[in-house]
């Protein structure tokens, strides 16, 4: 059956195929969560996480510290709340994270972290293809370097937007860094 629209100042008609609309069940998660664009097609990465082989090998052994004047260090676990402003919860972490504190810090605004420690320090942040909410680059031009681990689908695991790449960096005791949305600053104990 064709379908068609009538333009009443010309009088003509526009015959057009009909619209099939996909189920809500099925555009958007079980979780009930908002959808991104890239989530829709999962970006030009996919669904399954990437593997980060061309990353440097995790820097474990001179850990830093972070401090943030609006948020405390806390244990990084699965069902850890990972921002101020957000009831994100930590799905699985893998097992080099294993014991790693993290600052759960607002997660739009802009905040300032401080080394509090000299050593290596880590975020946790989507790519650009995931998520345009990233702060990959403006960490790369920092001098970061993405480690050689599997993105972590850090919450909401059916969501590609949600996988991070952890990033690290050695840093001198003293030196701050302003980073906007969104990452999780993370070191070890």
């Amino acid at each position: 059956m064709k379908h068609g629209n009538l333009n009443a100042r010309n009088g003509t008609v526009t015959v057009c195929a009909p619209v099939t609309r996909r189920p809500m069940a099925e555009r958007f998660p079980a979780s009930g969560a908002r959808m991104s664009l890239w989530d829709a097609d999962a970006g030009a990465l996919g669904h399954a996480p990437r593997a980060n082989a061309d990353g440097k090998p995790m820097r474990m052994t001179k850990p830093g510290t972070l401090t943030n004047a609006d948020a405390s260090p806390r244990l990084l676990v699965s069902s850890a709340k990972l921002f101020k402003d957000r009831a994100y919860i930590a799905a699985e972490l893998p097992a080099p994270l294993k014991n790693a504190h993290f600052i759960p810090v607002a997660r739009n605004d802009p905040k300032t972290l401080q080394r509090e420690r000299a050593g290596t320090v880590f975020f946790l942040t989507p790519v650009l293809e995931r998520n345009r909410d990233t702060v990959a680059q403006p960490l790369m031009d920092r001098a970061f370097e993405k480690v050689a681990l599997p993105e972590i689908p850090l919450f909401n695991p059916t969501s590609p937007g949600n996988f991070c790449t952890l990033s690290q960096k050695d840093c001198a005791a003293g030196e701050t860094s302003l980073i906007g949305k969104w990452a999780v600053p993370a070191f070890l104990p």
